[in-house]
């Protein structure tokens, strides 16, 4: 079968270009269940040659994107399909064409898909796929839960997101060659190329509140620096992180103070002094699976960087065995981070809480952040070694009251794929640990760890197991502390998860046992079910136990497009709500909320979406509760490119007699900027020190042609290596994250540039360099031109331009008699028809003052004239 036909830009564009492919797909058709599919191999499963049809009733609800693919960060040649749909809010992936760019066996049954995977087969049953086309498609966070990886369609990167441990115990590839290309914009060598604040300020009952966060980096010699900054505004001030990492190739050293976080056995402790690390093989160790601030890829879940993806302008927080330790503001792109999170037992079991903006009461979603077995696995014949030495004092934290030396050191190694080993050592406040464990693939039988470890005379001990067959699955936890491991007099406590059940992408059984011994929450021991199940299109159940057994659950019904009941219940509290959408803009929300501590709550709500990812929204509603009517005042926006806002006014009556002890006012303010010479442009700041960098991309507004606004060259693509990874926005600023370190040919795209503008320079190689923003500025120059119809007779004449009596340019008539001349400058000319015989058959002014002119047409007289 033919592939689609793209138009060249797309062609040249590539991977990183989402493309809409021509083919709207009816509403009604993506809801549909799937019709039975005949067995046989995928029509997808060769690549990306395949068709996308127009449904039958013509009607358009989702577009059919061919998107790019990163890879546990990396970037993978070849493109995945993505249906973006609105009927449902779930985004859809052509299962096929998925398998095939991840190297993945699978095939395609009369009841499912089967795809085998290093730790097992994952099965995608039939009631989940929707058939177009003979292509079958699922919803991304069914495929992630069948094969156990974490899918994100990152609108930004237009590419689709894949995380996994397991997705790295392939064999290493071979290198990729880069061409070595002359430096003609340098990285720097010492700067400040990051910056992101956020500043929060409440006032409630009399008293105003303030907290702030800064984070800072750039560049510093061989290496790139990074400090955070806390301020309250009132006395407390800290920089509780700092240092400078120096990359090596296969040797990073970091000097400063970290938080260091070995193992999930180890308690974290911070160092201000050097770290060490080498590795055989450092894109793994150093690359893309570095999180938070650790500089050598160790995958704990535990104390790093949290983020993901939740409601625009909502809450997202952060909850340890049950308790809150944090929240943050979603940001209007969609986003939501938490810097590390200090304090932590080894053993915390940490879930994210989402809730929707304009609402204070049960989250839309609860999401659990665990340990994995298939974290602990290494690629075969890779090895690391990790060392660290200082004290626990950090000289520029005047809070801070650890003291006394600090170390570790720390080895992993794959011995094949199956199976890796690790040992550590530390010491810190004043105790000495060790630890060894190992981690074994099993195939049909999971993937299994387990670690003990030695202190103070004391023990502990873990094993963590995860796997699947068929739609079977299992997952274990399993933790013991004895008493003085952590210190003395510290409590003896134990922490037993199981869960075993069936899944299939609609429906998800399991039976989840759990013991505990906790010195704070003491003991518990339940066995209960949980569920997950979307029995009809329009119909969504969960019930699930959390930390201490209690059920969250939560249901929603839509029997209508844009009406939707739920019902849910979490930390004690319940909710029912009725959510309306309006237009295409605004949806109206009414609960009812029952809180086991204060009561129950009436509320409606009128929310405004925001437009665009950059777009503003604002909520604002009446409360009513213990027979007080209170309100609800929310908006957010973003001020300019990297600078977001969002302002509430909230007189809740549900936790108080009078407005005067329960309003409160909050502003918080976002600032995430990439930090250049000529300005500040929209950044997506990181504390990950990974193998990457970034460019700045920006075109000076005062150095335009007379006439010409920044603001007309919004959405102009800028290309790397030939693909486009940004485009300008209304301030003629673009920001390339991401990139690896070396030089790139980097260029405006100029088919969608003004047709009368032309970059002076076509292209340029620009260094990238780790842990730093490449400033690079393009300069446009006014060439215009001209274009019109000579004839069809006339095909390959020469039409010339001509400056008095000398010719600047000329050009030839083409097939149907059009012509067209570019790079004109501003001026007045002569156009000349020149006949094949040398004589001018017809002739015209021409004057080129701000545009590109059209319809210049060269007519010539019905018995051409002799040339003189």
């Amino acid at each position: 079968m033919a592939p689609p036909t793209l138009p060249p830009r797309h062609q040249r564009r590539g991977r990183w270009l989402c493309v809409a492919i021509g083919a709207a797909l009816a509403g009604a058709a993506v809801a549909a269940p799937a019709p039975s599919p005949a067995p046989g191999p995928s029509p997808e499963a060769s690549g990306p040659d395949f068709p996308f049809v127009r449904s039958s009733d013509g009607r358009s609800s989702s577009n059919a994107l061919l998107i790019g693919l990163l890879v546990n960060g990396k970037e993978r040649a070849r493109e995945v399909a993505v249906l973006d749909g609105e009927l449902d809010g779930r985004n859809k992936l052509a299962i096929g064409m998925f398998c095939d760019a991840l190297g993945l066996h699978a095939r395609r049954d009369a009841d499912a898909w089967r795809i085998n995977t290093p730790i097992g087969e994952a099965v995608i049953a039939r009631a989940s796929i929707t058939r177009i086309g003979e292509i079958d498609y699922a919803a991304l966070d069914d495929v992630g839960a069948a094969l156990g990886l974490a899918l994100n369609f990152d609108r930004g990167e237009f590419a689709l997101r894949i995380n996994g441990a397991w997705l790295d115990q392939s064999a290493p590839a071979a290198a990729a060659s880069r061409e070595t290309l002359p430096i003609d914009v340098p990285a720097p060598r010492a700067n400040l190329s990051a910056w992101r604040s956020e500043a929060l300020v409440r006032h409630g009952a009399g008293r105003t509140d303030t907290t702030t966060l800064t984070e800072l980096g750039g560049a510093l010699g061989d290496g790139n620096w990074h400090l955070r900054y806390f301020d309250d505004l009132d006395g407390s001030r800290r920089i509780d992180e700092w240092g400078w990492l120096i990359d090596r190739g296969r040797s990073r050293w970091y000097l400063g103070q970290q938080q260091v976080i070995l193992s999930s056995l180890l308690p974290s402790f911070p160092l201000a002094g050097a770290q060490w690390a080498y590795s055989n093989r450092p894109e793994l160790a150093f690359g893309d699976h570095v999180a938070g601030n650790e500089i050598v890829a160790n995958r704990l879940a535990t104390g790093r960087q949290i983020q993901g993806d939740g409601p625009p302008g909502g809450i997202a927080e952060l909850r340890a065995n049950g308790n809150v330790v944090a929240r943050t503001i979603v940001r209007l792109d969609g986003h939501y981070r938490f810097p590390e999170i200090t304090g932590l037992p080894a053993d915390a079991v940490l879930e994210i809480a989402l809730y929707k903006p304009a609402s204070n009461d049960v989250p839309v979603r609860v999401e659990q952040v665990t340990l994995r077995a298939s974290d602990d696995l290494l690629a075969g014949g890779t090895y690391v070694v990790h060392a660290g030495a200082g004290s626990q004092d950090n000289p520029l934290d005047e809070a801070d009251t650890l003291r006394g030396g600090a170390g570790f050191a720390r080895v992993r190694a794959g011995i094949n794929p199956r199976l890796s080993v690790d040992a550590a050592l530390a010491r810190a406040s004043g105790q000495d640990f060790a630890s060894a464990g190992a981690a074994v693939n099993l195939g049909r039988a999971g993937v299994w760890s387990g670690h003990v470890a030695r202190s103070n005379d004391a023990g502990a001990a873990e094993l963590l197991g995860e796997g699947a067959r068929g739609n079977v699955f299992w997952l274990a936890s399993l933790r013991d502390f004895q008493r003085d491991y952590f210190g003395d007099a510290s409590p003896e406590r134990h922490d037993h998860q199981l869960e075993f059940g069936w899944q299939q992408p609609r429906l998800r059984l399991s039976l989840v046992a759990r013991d505990f011994a906790d010195a704070n929450l003491g003991d518990k021991r339940y066995l209960k079910p949980a569920l997950s199940a979307q029995p009809f299109d329009n119909v969504w159940i969960s019930a699930r136990p959390d930390y201490l057994g209690d059920y969250a659950y939560a249901a929603s019904w839509q029997p209508l497009r844009g009406t939707r009941l739920s019902a849910s219940r979490y930390a004690g509290r319940r909710q029912l709500d009725w959510q309306q959408e309006l237009g295409t803009r605004f949806d109206l929300t009414a609960a009812v909320v029952d809180d086991d501590a204060y009561g129950r709550r009436e509320s409606a709500v009128l929310y405004r979406r925001p437009e665009d990812r950059y777009g503003w929204w604002w909520g604002v509603g009446a409360l009513h509760a213990r027979s007080r009517f209170g309100a609800i005042v929310d908006a957010g926006l973003e001020l300019r490119p990297g600078l977001n806002a969002r302002f509430q006014v909230q007189d809740d009556p549900l936790y108080g007699r009078n407005s005067s002890d329960t309003r409160i006012v909050s502003l918080s303010l976002s600032a995430d900027f990439a930090v250049t010479p000529s300005g500040l442009t929209r950044g997506a700041f990181s504390t990950e020190q990974r193998r990457v960098g970034a460019i700045a991309a920006h075109i000076d507004a005062g150095k335009l042609p007379a006439g010409i606004a920044v603001s007309s060259l919004r959405g102009v693509g800028v290309l790397v290596d030939g693909q486009v990874r940004g485009e300008l926005d209304n301030d003629g600023r673009a920001l390339l994250p991401r990139l690896v370190p070396g030089v790139h040919r980097v260029a405006l795209d100029t088919e969608n540039l003004p047709i009368e503008l032309n970059p002076a320079d076509a292209t340029r190689n620009v260094e990238v360099r780790a842990g730093s923003t490449t400033s690079l500025e393009f300069s446009l120059d006014a060439r215009l031109g001209c274009a019109g119809f000579a004839g069809r007779e006339a095909a390959g004449w020469t039409v010339r331009v001509l400056d008095g009596e000398r010719e600047i340019a000329h050009t030839a008539v083409n097939a149907i008699g059009y012509y067209r001349i570019d790079g004109l400058p501003r001026g007045n000319y002569r156009l000349e028809l020149v006949a094949g015989d040398g004589h001018v058959a017809a002739q015209r002014s021409l004057t080129l003052n701000r545009t590109f002119l059209f319809q210049q047409d060269l007519t010539r007289p019905s018995t051409p004239e002799s040339t003189p």
